[in-house]
């Protein structure tokens, strides 16, 4: 770890030139191993499509192999990681909020997709049947329009298809997943809470911080979160922090008296504590004995 020289996770934004700010490029590994074999974040969405072959990965420290037929839904801040000895050829969707986003119900579309999700712990991933292939249909009609010369209307076509395309994808993961939400009064308050955990996990770390902002009792919160999302407020505030501390501790070089303050913490020696609890081993033990197994 110590010969590391980047202090920051390396991150990857639009490429310039995509005046439309979505496009579909080929992926072909190992060839392009070098692009995915540093651990890495987007400020845009992937939607890899596997068309053969078999790809290994890391997805913030949990191990994926997708084998061909295999649709991956990768949101902007997870750290990925590829396993350079994969063999696997395919397509990567890729866009960006300014161009799905045009109103504030865009966003919250985005945020509350399952595809998306970034409090479950696994990234998300269907597999394509011949019955259920709407999104690779959606994903080729994308590819063709976006092979033709621009006019009045492709904006428009391109951005049906791709929020019909999340559509059917979101009802195909929650379908191989059992995954049955009842969007009530309940859920609204466990959506606000999880995003609210993504935007102050660094200063908010108690869950009587959160019933405050939100206007709601502790214990409403509780059975809220618990009930939606399957786990409770202050397991997924501390999931959430130890996320973060494990992506800076293993994908940077900063020291763990950095860290601590990067996440809040007014004392390292607080950081330490903490991490120790939740992990049994110290921070810089942590570092110093983790490995990717998948990675060669």
């Amino acid at each position: 770890m110590d010969t590391k020289e980047a202090t920051d996770i390396k991150r990857y934004s639009i490429k310039p030139g995509i005046t439309r700010e979505i496009d579909i490029i080929p992926i072909e590994i190992p060839s392009h191993h070098e692009c995915f074999s540093l651990p890495h974040q987007t400020d845009f969405y992937q939607i890899f499509w596997i068309q053969e072959g078999c790809l290994s990965l890391m997805v913030d420290f949990n191990e994926l192999q997708l084998a061909s037929g295999s649709l991956l839904f990768l949101g902007k801040e997870k750290v990925r990681q590829f396993n350079s000895t994969s063999s696997c050829s395919g397509k990567i969707l890729l866009f960006t909020e300014n161009f799905f986003c045009k109103k504030d119900s865009d966003i919250d579309f985005l945020q509350k997709l399952t595809l998306f999700d970034y409090n479950l712990l696994r990234p998300s991933t269907i597999t394509i049947t011949p019955k259920e292939n709407i999104p690779i249909t959606l994903f080729n009609i994308i590819e063709r329009e976006l092979n033709i010369p621009s006019d009045t209307f492709q904006y428009d076509i391109l951005r049906n298809c791709l929020h019909n395309l999340l559509l059917h994808a979101e009802r195909n993961v929650l379908k191989q997943n059992y995954r049955n939400i009842k969007k009530d009064s309940n859920f609204v308050y466990a959506s606000q809470f999880k995003d609210m955990v993504e935007t102050s996990y660094k200063h908010l770390k108690l869950v009587q911080d959160y019933a405050i902002k939100m206007n709601v009792s502790k214990e409403k919160l509780i059975q809220s979160v618990t009930r939606n999302l399957g786990d409770t407020p202050k397991r997924i505030i501390d999931q959430r922090i130890l996320l973060e501390a494990k992506r800076l501790l293993i994908h940077t070089n900063k020291s763990v008296k950095e860290i601590s303050f990067e996440l809040g913490f007014d004392e390292s020696t607080n950081f330490v504590k903490y991490f120790k609890k939740h992990q049994k081993t110290t921070p810089k033990e942590y570092r110093q004995n983790f490995y990717f197994p998948l990675i060669s």
